[in-house]
């Protein structure tokens, strides 16, 4: 199905257990962009991304450690066995609003996660 990652803060740390951030697999359409990506040294920039099956997605704008970075790209140079095609063929419509990758640590930082939510007209 459609899915909408965006503006989303991946953090992988030094001996902590990553295996891939997405999956993508029969009929899923993925679309990830905008998104920022802190990972240790020891981490495959390669396995960001993990083939389960045939399917293509739209991965654009993503950052890795501060630098701009093709996902799809890197996955296909460093996995060469599980080729992935570019082109979910769908362009999301319901964002209200897309940070720049740069500064998304920093707003995942202040606004996300328990208490940090602000709820309106209560």
């Amino acid at each position: 199905g459609q899915v909408d990652w965006y503006n989303n803060h991946f953090v992988a740390t030094r001996g902590s257990a990553y295996g891939y951030t997405y999956g993508i697999g029969a009929e899923s359409r993925l679309v990830a962009e905008h998104n920022a990506f802190t990972l240790a040294r020891e981490v495959d920039r390669a396995t960001i991304l993990k083939k389960w099956s045939e399917s293509s997605l739209t991965a654009e704008n993503n950052y890795v450690n501060g630098r701009k970075t093709d996902l799809v790209a890197v996955h296909n140079a460093g996995v060469p066995a599980e080729q992935l095609t570019e082109g979910a063929g769908w362009t999301p419509g319901l964002r209200t609003s897309v940070h720049h990758p740069l500064v998304v640590p920093v707003v995942v930082a202040l606004k996300a996660g328990a208490g940090k939510a602000s709820v309106t007209g209560h």
